[in-house]
């Protein structure tokens, strides 16, 4: 149950930022690498699945699923890093806390007003876990957004300097 989602939760994000990166693969003409990738992810699932659902269930298949979704992101991110010289973790490792900070802070709101509440309401709870999800991302958004904007007048004012 509640396990299970929290996998998947953390799992959620994988898919995506493999997808970046093989996108830029194939971009670039390393399909090939992409097929590996892909395919040893697509291997690992089912080894796994075989070897964890039969003693630990759903939960089991939850685990095999973000195992190979990890697998699958980390070989194409060291495949851009290798052939192409390309890794920036930043935006992933940016996701991760925001997902990290938003089901900590649903889960201490759920803490707070009582567990039964927010479980007896269903709709309720949605809507308080969109709120939370909303609100670390504006934040994070603007902190993210401010440090860009400081760059950027940074890298104008130092171009004007030059000329």
């Amino acid at each position: 149950g509640d396990v299970t989602l929290v996998i998947l939760i953390a799992t959620a994000g994988l898919p995506y930022l493999a997808a970046a990166g093989a996108t830029a693969l194939i971009a670039w003409h390393d399909q090939v690498a992409h097929m590996i990738v892909f395919g040893i992810g697509a291997g690992a699932n089912v080894v796994l699945n075989f070897a964890l659902i039969p003693r630990f269930g759903i939960e089991g298949a939850a685990v095999a699923t973000l195992a190979a979704q990890a697998l699958v992101t980390a070989g194409v991110l060291l495949r851009l890093r290798a052939r192409f010289g390309v890794l920036d973790l930043g935006p992933a490792l940016a996701f991760a806390l925001c997902a990290a900070v938003a089901f900590g802070g649903f889960r201490a709101v759920e803490a707070a007003a009582g567990a039964r509440l927010l479980a007896s309401a269903p709709v309720l709870r949605l809507v308080v876990a969109g709120a939370i999800c909303g609100l670390v991302y504006g934040a994070v958004a603007a902190i993210a957004r401010r440090g860009e904007l400081r760059r950027l007048a940074a890298a104008v004012s130092a171009r004007f300097r030059r000329v």
